[in-house]
């Protein structure tokens, strides 16, 4: 992954499969400009226009204007980036997924703990 990121500028995440691909992220945090077709929660790391550039439309087409719109915009790149990464950091650092998987845990333990989250005893 840091060889791509040294060679490259951008990173361009075409899946539709994937709510937030991890790789996307990472590269993002190692400074490349995200772009990415929106699906599922990918829109929680990239605001279009504010930590890198989203289109809803996954064709060729659309993938192919919304890379050329991150081009053009390129002297917004630094900024662009620097967002990016603030972002990362605050809501997808380690910190925050081991307290949002803790979090998880304790709202499953808790639901366990009630009669709803049990099964029926068989009688």
């Amino acid at each position: 992954m840091h060889s791509i990121a040294a060679e490259c500028d951008v990173v361009l995440s075409a899946s539709i499969d994937e709510s937030l691909p991890q790789t996307l992220a990472g590269l993002m945090r190692m400074g490349l400009i995200g772009v990415a077709c929106l699906s599922g929660g990918i829109d929680e790391l990239i605001e279009d226009g504010r930590t890198g550039y989203l289109t809803s439309d996954c064709s060729p087409e659309g993938l192919a204007d919304v890379l050329e719109r991150a081009i053009r915009d390129r002297d917004n790149w630094p900024a662009i980036s620097a967002r990016a990464r603030q972002r990362i950091e605050q809501d997808h650092s380690l910190d925050a997924n081991t307290g949002a998987l803790l979090n998880l845990m304790i709202e499953g333990a808790q639901l366990e703990s009630t009669p709803y989250g049990r099964l029926a005893p068989s009688g």
